[in-house]
């Protein structure tokens, strides 16, 4: 009913002023492909500058870093095959979580719950990674770590530096249980008390109440998607659709400005629930990004935390323009799509 309603809608604005609609109800996929391969090597660069410099995976860089860059090589873009191996398994190797110079004195399951944020952003990959067993091994022991991290109440705790992010704390905690809960129901994972951990989890979440965040509402919608509820789902999609600002896109935060962060992850929940890249909402969104990007192939991002709502960081501006590629990607088939 709602994708009918939304088609009447377009319609009758087409009817209004068919001419000025136009342009922002279609997108060229040879623009969202020169987008990407713009945005490609300021990825590399910038993520490989990060590993040399920091030394340590970080929820917000590397995680982002590696889902965009193998998605895009699933997509038929021209990646190092060679490099992009060699930081999936860095990125994947959990002595890397930390910036510890005395890494061989951790302990796997301690550093695993305390980057929980790492964790589930590289099983949401997952599907993406070259064939390699050991990475895949790896990420399989991330799931039961991830699952043995959930607290008493059933959620998880955001780590790192998200509970400074500019939104209530119990919304962040909210989008850390979401992500986990969200790749937990897609990892074949051996616990027989999992049915228990996600009952708890889902007793959690239903208190929450109407969220600031654009993550909010695109992971809520992600999560609706795996469920039968059918209403549920077209309801959190019409939600998030009607943040959707005159320009396109959407701020990391509902009520900011559209910037490439909240605009790419609108873009990635959209399609995994069902809409298509012609659908006109995806199209404005992708024309945004494609008219936003910079000359360097990045997307300018205000930083999540408080201290820094007003000014573009480079850390925001990474994290934004990884999720861009990402949401762009998702409007394009992979090769083996094509390939059937």
């Amino acid at each position: 009913m709602f994708r009918l309603l939304t088609l009447s809608i377009v319609v009758g604005i087409g009817t209004l002023s068919a001419n000025a609609a136009e342009p922002d109800t279609r997108v060229d996929e040879s623009a969202v492909r020169k987008a990407v391969e713009q945005s490609i090597p300021f990825v590399e660069r910038q993520g490989a500058g990060w590993i040399v410099r920091k030394k340590c995976v970080s929820c917000h860089q590397i995680p982002a870093m590696v889902w965009s860059l193998n998605a895009a090589a699933k997509r038929g873009f021209d990646i190092d095959a060679k490099r992009l191996k060699q930081w999936n398994e860095w990125a994947t190797n959990w002595q890397n979580f930390s910036a510890s110079k005395k890494k061989e004195e951790l302990k796997e399951e301690g550093t695993a719950s305390s980057n929980v944020d790492t964790i589930y952003q590289l099983l949401l990959a997952r599907d993406d990674y070259a064939a390699d067993d050991q990475t895949q091994l790896r990420l399989a022991a991330f799931a039961k770590h991830l699952a043995k991290a959930q607290t008493a109440d059933g959620s998880w705790t955001p780590r790192g530096q998200l509970p400074t992010q500019r939104r209530p704390a119990r919304e962040t905690r909210e989008v850390t249980t979401m992500w986990s809960l969200l790749t937990l129901n897609e990892a074949d994972i051996d616990d027989t008390e999992w049915t228990k951990k996600r009952e708890e989890a889902t007793t959690f979440l239903s208190t929450a109440a109407n969220a600031k965040s654009t993550e909010w509402w695109a992971v809520k919608l992600l999560l609706d998607n795996q469920g039968s509820d059918t209403k549920t789902l077209d309801r959190t999609r019409k939600q998030l659709i009607t943040t959707q600002h005159e320009d396109g896109g959407w701020g990391w935060l509902s009520a900011d400005g559209s910037d490439a962060f909240g605009t790419g992850l609108a873009i990635y929940s959209l399609c995994q629930s069902g809409l298509k890249s012609d659908d006109p909402v995806i199209a404005r969104a992708c024309n945004f990004l494609l008219k936003s990007q910079q000359k360097n192939g990045s997307w300018k991002v205000n930083g999540t935390k408080k201290n820094a709502a007003n000014r573009v960081v480079p850390t925001a501006t990474y994290w934004g323009t990884c999720w861009a590629v990402i949401g762009l990607l998702e409007t394009l088939e992979t090769t083996a799509d094509k390939a059937e």
